[in-house]
């Protein structure tokens, strides 16, 4: 993910737990990055998600908290300010477009490199 501008680290802060990546966003804010196992509803593993639950709760006006999978970092859950931490419980990697555009879009751009 460090191909898309996300800094690699375990020392950035997001409240008081550490997050996996990070970038400055286009909007002042900040984007984190949590990595992590997903089940194959398209959720977070039950015994994790109480730590974005709690980021979510941190999150500033203009920044995200981006949930992804592991194993296929295509599947990929976008948080925003304000959204209710129990949103953690039900939205799927399925039911978010806009991380869906951006998996896409990166699907895009390794396919334009990958050719000759």
């Amino acid at each position: 993910m460090t191909e898309e501008g996300y800094i690699n680290t375990e020392r950035k802060r997001l409240g008081e737990s550490f997050v996996d990546l990070y970038r400055p966003n286009s909007s002042g804010g900040i984007d984190y990055v949590e990595v992590d196992e997903m089940l194959k509803s398209g959720i977070p593993r039950a015994d994790i998600r109480t730590k974005p639950k709690i980021e979510l709760t941190h999150l500033g006006k203009n920044d995200t908290l981006l949930f992804v999978d592991k194993t296929d970092l295509s599947k990929r859950i976008l948080y925003r300010f304000g959204d209710d931490p129990s949103v953690i419980d039900t939205r799927t990697h399925q039911s978010n477009p806009s991380s869906r555009s951006v998996s896409s879009a990166l699907c895009r751009l390794r396919q334009g490199a990958a050719r000759p």
